[in-house]
C-alpha cells in the first residue's frame, strides 16, 4: 500500500455577486502531484517550488498565472476572478498546508506545490474549489536525455489541466532513460517540453528559446530571461530550428523540479536523424545555473 505521504488542502469559493471564501482544510494523500492533477476534473493549474522551506518561488506569478487561466477556461469576466482574491486563497491554502508538510518526516529538501482550481460540482458552476498538493521535491539529476517528437499544445500560454492529460502518451513513449519530450512542429522548429522550457546555446554564444507567445513561460524561464539581461548574456526570443543543429554549443531545460538543467543528448525516434551529442556542459548555461541557484 502506497503511504500517505502528500499533503492535499482543499478550499472552496464562490464567485459572482455573493462571492465568499470558505476556510481551507487539509487531509493527507497517497496522490503523486501527477497523479493529482489526473485525478481531479480539468481545471487551471500551476506547479511551484519553495525557497528554504519559508516562501515560495516568484509567488505573483503563480497568482497571476491561476487567475489567468482560470477566467479563461471557466468563461469568468476577470473582474470575478481578481488578482487579489486568488492571492488570498493561494496564500491561505499554503499557510496551511506548508506548515503540516513542514512538521512531518516526509520533508527532505524544498516542498513541491501544484495548485489546481477547478468545479467538483458542474452543476454548480459558480462553487470552485482550489486544491493544493505538496510533497517532497528531490534533488534533479546533474545532465538529462531528452527526445525531440512532432507534437504541439494547444493554447499554450494557459496553463489547463488537459495538457497533463494530453502529455501522458508522449511520457509514456519515452525510452526510460529519456528525462523529457521536446515538442517541434513539421518544419523542424523546437518549442518546449511537455514540463519545461527547452533553450539552445548557437555558434554566438547566444541562447535561443522560444517567444513566450508560442510556450508557457514558468517561473525559471523568467529568472534565466532577467539572468540573461543582467549578465551581458545575448537572448533571441526565436523558435530553435533542428536544421540548425550541427551549430549548437550546448542546449537546456529549465522547470520548477529541475531548476537549469544541462542536455547531453537530443534524440530523434521519429525522424531517425542520429542523435546531437554534448560532451560537456556550455560555461553560459554553467553560468546561468549558478546565478539562478541563488535567487
Amino acid at each position: 500500500m502506497t503511504p500517505t505521504q502528500h499533503v492535499l488542502v482543499r478550499q472552496q469559493f464562490t464567485l459572482g455577486k455573493n462571492a465568499t471564501r470558505h476556510k481551507p482544510s487539509y487531509e493527507w494523500t497517497a496522490l503523486s502531484s501527477s497523479e493529482f492533477l489526473l485525478r481531479f476534473p480539468r481545471g487551471a493549474y500551476s506547479t511551484a517550488r519553495t525557497v528554504q522551506n519559508n516562501n515560495l518561488l516568484e509567488l505573483s506569478l503563480h497568482v497571476s498565472r491561476m487567475a489567468k487561466s482560470t477566467a479563461e477556461i471557466f468563461e469568468i469576466p476577470t473582474e470575478q476572478i481578481t488578482l487579489d482574491l486568488m492571492n488570498d486563497l493561494l496564500k491561505e491554502s499554503l499557510r496551511l498546508g506548508m506548515q503540516e508538510f513542514k512538521n512531518s518526516p516526509h520533508l527532505k529538501h524544498e516542498m513541491k506545490v501544484s495548485f489546481l482550481s477547478t468545479l467538483l460540482d458542474a452543476a454548480q458552476p459558480s462553487n470552485f474549489t482550489l486544491l493544493t498538493h505538496i510533497c517532497d521535491l528531490p534533488k534533479p539529476p546533474t545532465v538529462a536525455n531528452v527526445e525531440v517528437r512532432l507534437a504541439h499544445r494547444d493554447n499554450p500560454t494557459v496553463k489547463d489541466s488537459n495538457w497533463v492529460r494530453d502529455r501522458k502518451t508522449l511520457e509514456e513513449s519515452k525510452a526510460p532513460d529519456v528525462n523529457e519530450v521536446i515538442l517541434q512542429d513539421s518544419e523542424g522548429q523546437l518549442y518546449e517540453g511537455t514540463q519545461t522550457n527547452f533553450y539552445v546555446v548557437n555558434q554566438d554564444d547566444a541562447i535561443a528559446t522560444a517567444p513566450d507567445a508560442a510556450v508557457l513561460g514558468g517561473t525559471i524561464r523568467k529568472l534565466v530571461i532577467e539572468a540573461c539581461s543582467s549578465n551581458n548574456i545575448k537572448l533571441l526570443m526565436e523558435l530553435p530550428n533542428v536544421s540548425q543543429r550541427n551549430t549548437w554549443k550546448g542546449a537546456f531545460l529549465t522547470s520548477t523540479s529541475r531548476i537549469v538543467l544541462p542536455i547531453s543528448e537530443m534524440r530523434f525516434p521519429e525522424s531517425k536523424e542520429d542523435p546531437i551529442r554534448f560532451e560537456s556542459t556550455h560555461h553560459i548555461i554553467t553560468q546561468l545555473n549558478e546565478i539562478v541557484q541563488k535567487e
